[in-house]
C-alpha cells in the first residue's frame, strides 16, 4: 500500500490517482494520523494534506448516484423560534436536516470543549503572525508563488495535478481570513478537534455519503471588527451542490467582537443580488432586502461563546456582523463539507 501510494506522489507528470485508489489513501491517512498523534512532526502533516488531496480527488472520481440527504426528523426540533439552539448531546443528521428545511440553520451550544477552542483560537494566531511575517516579501497576487514560514503554522498549499494553484488567498485575507490548507499544523488541530466532536459521523450522516471539504472554503477565522460584512448566499458561486456548513466559534462573539446576522428563514432559491455598496456586486444581497426576507422575526445577531457552532447550507443569507466599537477580534473556523458526487468543480476536494 504504502509503495503505491508513494508513487503517486513522486509521478514525474505529478500524481496519477483513480476511483479504486480511495481506500488505501484513507488508510494512510489514518496511519499518519495516529503516527501524528503520539509525536507531533511538520513533515507528516504536509504528507497529511497532500493524501488528502489525492484521496479527495479519488473521491470525487467515483461513478456513483447522488445520494439524498438525511431524511428530516422534524418531531426533534424545538418548537416557537426563529433559530433552533440544542446541545452537542441532541445533534443528529435527521435534527440537522430539519432545522435548515424549517429555519434554514441550527445553532450548537458546546459542540466543542470550551478550552480546546480558546486553544485553537491561539494556534490561528501564531498562523496570522507567521503569515503575515513573510508579507514584505510576499506578492499575495501572484498565484504561483509558494512559500513558507518553516515552521508549519504557514505554508502555501501545493495543489496536485489536475488541480491549479489557489487564486482567492489576496481576498480571503482581506476578509480576515487563511486557508486551513495552509497552515498544515493547525489544519492537524482541526481536523482532531473535530473528530472529538464527533463531526465526520454527523456530516457523513447528513450527506449520506463519504464526505471531502474544500481547500478554497475551509478558512481559519480572525475578523477585525472594522471590516464589514456582506449580506450572501454561499450558493451563489458554489452551484449545485450537497454541502453542510460548520462555522464554530473560537471566540465570544456577537457583542464583543464580530458575529453573525442571519436572516432566520428557510429560502429555496437564490435570491437577486444587488450592488450592497461594495465591489463584488455579483454575489452580495442589499441589506433592504435582507430585511424583506428576515420578515416579522427580524435579522438575528446572536451571541456565541468559544465551542458554539452554527450549521447551515449553501442557500442561507447571512453576513458578518461587524462594528467597529466592538473591542475583540472573533476567532472562528468556517468549513464547507461536500458530497463528493456532486463536489464543485473548480475547488480542491480534501478528504476527510
Amino acid at each position: 500500500m504504502l509503495t503505491r501510494v508513494r508513487d503517486m506522489l513522486r509521478s514525474s507528470g505529478g500524481p496519477t490517482v483513480g476511483p479504486n485508489d480511495v481506500e488505501p489513501l484513507l488508510d494512510e491517512i489514518e496511519e499518519l494520523t495516529r503516527e501524528n498523534r503520539d509525536g507531533r512532526e511538520f513533515k507528516r502533516e504536509r504528507r497529511l494534506l497532500n493524501l488528502r488531496q489525492l484521496a479527495g480527488t479519488a473521491l470525487t472520481m467515483r461513478d456513483v448516484p447522488r445520494p439524498e440527504y438525511v431524511e428530516p426528523d422534524f418531531d426533534a426540533l424545538p418548537t416557537d423560534t426563529n433559530l433552533p439552539e440544542v446541545t452537542r448531546e441532541e445533534l443528529t443528521p435527521g435534527l440537522i436536516r430539519a432545522a435548515i428545511l424549517r429555519h434554514g440553520a441550527i445553532l450548537v451550544r458546546e459542540l466543542v470543549d470550551r478550552d480546546a477552542a480558546l486553544a485553537l483560537a491561539e494556534e490561528i494566531d501564531r498562523a496570522f503572525e507567521s503569515r503575515d511575517a513573510l508579507a514584505e516579501d510576499v506578492d499575495w497576487t501572484n498565484q504561483g508563488l509558494r512559500v513558507s514560514s518553516g515552521d508549519g503554522y504557514f505554508e502555501e498549499m501545493e495543489p496536485v495535478p489536475p488541480h491549479d494553484a489557489i487564486g482567492e488567498r489576496f481576498h480571503v485575507a482581506a476578509g480576515g481570513g487563511l486557508l486551513a490548507a495552509d497552515s498544515p499544523k493547525v489544519m492537524f488541530e482541526m481536523v482532531e478537534l473535530f473528530e472529538q466532536a464527533g463531526i465526520r459521523e454527523l456530516v457523513a450522516g447528513y450527506l449520506q455519503e463519504q464526505p471531502t471539504v474544500s481547500a478554497h472554503k475551509t478558512t481559519l477565522r480572525r475578523a477585525d471588527p472594522k471590516v464589514a460584512g456582506a449580506w450572501h448566499q454561499d450558493g451563489k458561486f458554489l452551484g449545485d451542490v450537497n454541502t453542510l456548513n460548520l462555522w464554530l466559534s473560537l471566540s465570544r462573539c456577537g457583542d464583543v467582537a464580530p458575529g453573525m446576522d442571519l436572516v432566520p428563514r428557510r429560502l429555496d432559491d437564490i435570491v437577486d443580488a444587488g450592488d450592497g455598496g461594495v465591489s463584488f456586486h455579483e454575489i452580495v444581497v442589499k441589506h433592504e432586502l435582507a430585511e424583506e426576507l428576515a420578515g416579522e422575526a427580524g435579522i438575528l445577531r446572536p451571541i456565541f461563546e468559544p465551542g458554539d457552532a452554527m450549521f447551515f447550507d449553501h442557500l442561507y443569507l447571512h453576513q458578518t456582523a461587524s462594528d467597529p466599537e466592538m473591542p475583540n477580534r472573533r476567532y472562528a473556523v468556517e468549513s464547507w463539507f461536500f458530497g463528493p458526487s456532486a463536489f464543485p468543480g473548480d475547488y480542491i476536494p480534501l478528504a476527510y
